[in-house]
């Protein structure tokens, strides 16, 4: 019966990808619609956002607002001027130090994809994040907007930081 499940919404989402696809050689054949591939393109990059299996967000890169988060980021669209840094982390203020270096600024600097480790507290716990940012650019060159995926790796953390306790001790025998 899963298995049954299973296979109707692989169905499903590849009768959507056909679709999607047709309309776009549609779009592709009759230049003048120009403005509905516009919007076509808008909601398809949208729809793709939710489809991946991750928190993702879409922030302006001037004033840290985080303009779309996906599905996976928020099972509703953040509200209204919400900064990046409150929503993904729950600060108060924007990322900076050592700790957690705002991604923003590296990817503003670098324009290129940046990856970056940030260590946050919540409720005392320390919590770890590997966290990349893509530059979306203007025709000026200048970064506008930056997608940002943060995953959380703490279990991954101490699961190295456990190795790094068992190999000293082994060194030690």
């Amino acid at each position: 019966m899963k298995n049954l499940t299973k296979q109707k919404k692989r169905l499903r989402k590849e009768s959507k990808t056909k679709r999607h696809n047709s309309e776009l050689e549609s779009f592709a054949k009759y230049p003048e619609d120009q403005d509905q591939l516009v919007l076509f393109l808008g909601d398809y990059f949208l729809k793709m956002m939710d489809e991946i299996p991750h928190a993702l967000y879409f922030i302006n890169a001037h004033d840290f607002t985080v303009a779309f988060a996906g599905q996976k980021s928020s099972p509703t669209k953040p509200p209204k001027k919400k900064k990046c840094f409150n929503l993904i982390y729950n600060e108060k203020k924007p990322c900076a130090g050592k700790d957690h270096p705002c991604i923003l600024d590296a990817v503003k600097e670098t324009k290129k994809l940046v990856m970056l480790e940030h260590v946050h507290s919540k409720k005392g716990e320390k919590r770890y994040y590997r966290v990349f940012g893509y530059p979306i650019l203007n025709n000026d060159g200048n970064v506008t907007h930056v997608i940002e995926y943060p995953l959380e790796i703490t279990e991954q953390k101490h699961a190295e930081e456990k190795a790094e306790i068992n190999l000293a001790k082994y060194k030690n025998i």
